[in-house]
């Protein structure tokens, strides 16, 4: 490509491409050090510097209505403050697609785990940190490649409309940022994404879970030697412990036993071996209302430091983990009409795992402003509108200081002040809501691979006259 005044230009401040809101949060470094430890920098100057292109990745997210090249001008329109002679079509259309796969995964992931290290809320329960973990699944472009990295779920009719991601997310509770996520093939366990995650975990941490985790190799996991991770899980009605002694009404102390696989290096002659592991835990039983009665087990035995109905209400908090994946998938990364309606949008694994950190990235950024804005206001941050505030977000984004700190820093705190201005106008309502859908089944037909779009010349096909012959 031929270069013009232009590409230098853009060659020359397109790694001040991070908002001057986010420069402020020292966002800018953080980028530097990860592109720095992943030997991504680039070695010659280029229009798409790589700052640029991680920005560009994380603003896909941020204006996920945007088609990339938008994006792109999106990023240009802030750097245009510096010359108003700079085009927003100074590169190609191709350009923003070869530069993300110079770039790859790896400086993503990178920077999502350095700004996940800040993800450090205060005990809110008992001075234990509460976190949740569950698992999402996300859609991407439906490709032969995507299809045979992630996998494609059965439905009730075939297969899904779309290849799936599976991503389980260790979530704060209390500001709703994502501290660490496993990411894997659609129809791989939950449980075993959630059991890499316990090693950012101690024992001043509780960790609320669903019923589809707890399992003696996953109690054995957080309770093991160095790590005493303590949790809070949900109970299935297939669990039969023994009880031991009554704690109270509706609590007991239990036994639990089973076995554990061990590593492959233990087994004889290639025969799995397994160690047996018998645990003490509590049982906590309730019912709400006249629904069915539910049952919490955790490691946290003393009913008098933790009371039963503390920890029953308390465990409903796990419900934060949804909320996360809501704002995610149906707020930050929602697709505008006419627009294909995936959690990514690119074609080739690379390029969704790419996304996904970017994603992470922009999401933990966001809630992290709101965190910041709610404590600087005294406001509980369930209490700020996700909506509004990535829209003031959005807004500040666009704003160009000219490299002044000073006036980097006034723009943050002005934002901050716009996100508490964001407040709910009522608290979250004490509500149930059952699990129904509206349309379960449609009258067209399934759609298969061999129904693809044909070219078709119609003014070569088209014939005049009715359907009758003529007398």
């Amino acid at each position: 490509m031929k270069r013009t005044s232009a590409h230098r230009f853009l060659a020359r401040v397109s790694p001040q491409a991070v908002p001057d809101v986010f420069v402020a949060r020292g966002v800018a470094d953080v980028i530097k050090a990860a592109l720095n430890e992943t030997g991504a920098c680039n070695k010659r100057k280029c229009p798409l510097n790589a700052v640029l292109v991680v920005w560009l990745v994380v603003g896909m997210s941020l204006y996920r209505e945007l088609s990339v090249p938008d994006v792109l001008k999106e990023v240009l329109a802030r750097l245009r403050k510096r010359a108003a002679s700079l085009p927003l079509r100074v590169v190609t259309k191709e350009a923003p697609v070869k530069a993300r796969k110079r770039l790859g995964v790896e400086p993503m992931k990178v920077l999502f785990e350095k700004l996940a290290c800040r993800v450090d809320p205060a005990p809110s329960f008992r001075d234990l940190r509460t976190w949740g973990a569950d698992g999402v699944r996300m859609t991407m472009p439906d490709t032969a490649e995507n299809e045979a990295a992630f996998g494609r779920p059965k439905a009730s009719r075939g297969t899904s409309a779309f290849p799936q991601l599976l991503g389980v997310a260790l979530v704060d509770t209390a500001n709703r940022q994502v501290k660490d996520v496993a990411f894997s093939r659609h129809d791989a366990g939950e449980r075993p994404g959630c059991i890499s995650l316990l090693h950012h975990l101690g024992p001043e941490d509780l960790l609320l879970l669903d019923r589809g985790f707890p399992s003696i190799e996953f109690f054995d996991a957080c309770l093991a030697e160095g790590r005493k991770v303590h949790f809070l899980a949900r109970l299935s009605d297939i669990w039969k412990p023994k009880v031991l002694r009554r704690l109270g009404k509706g609590d007991s102390l239990v036994q639990v036993s089973g076995e554990v696989l061990l590593p492959e290096d233990q087994w004889k002659g290639g025969r799995r071996k397994y160690r047996k592991v018998v645990l003490t835990l509590r049982l906590i039983e309730y019912r709400i209302g006249g629904k069915k009665a539910g049952r919490l087990i955790t490691d946290l035995l003393d009913p008098v430091a933790y009371p039963a109905l503390e920890l029953v209400t308390l465990y409903h908090e796990r419900w934060e983990c949804e909320l996360v994946y809501d704002e995610v998938k149906t707020h930050l990364v929602s697709t505008a009409g006419g627009t294909l309606d995936t959690v990514f949008r690119s074609k080739s694994p690379e390029g969704v795992m790419q996304e996904a950190y970017g994603m992470l990235v922009a999401y933990n950024l966001v809630r992290e402003l709101m965190a910041e804005a709610a404590a600087l206001h005294n406001i509980d941050p369930d209490q700020i509108s996700f909506i509004e505030s990535l829209q003031v977000i959005r807004i500040a984004a666009r704003e160009m200081t000219g490299g002044s700190t000073s006036e980097a820093r006034r723009i943050c705190r002005r934002l901050l002040d716009d996100i508490a201005d964001c407040k709910l106008a009522r608290s979250r309502r004490k509500r149930s809501c059952p699990r129904v859908v509206r349309i379960k089944m449609t009258k067209f037909k399934l759609k298969r691979k061999h129904h693809r779009e044909k070219s078709l010349d119609f003014a070569a096909l088209v014939r005049l006259g009715g359907t009758r012959r003529a007398a």
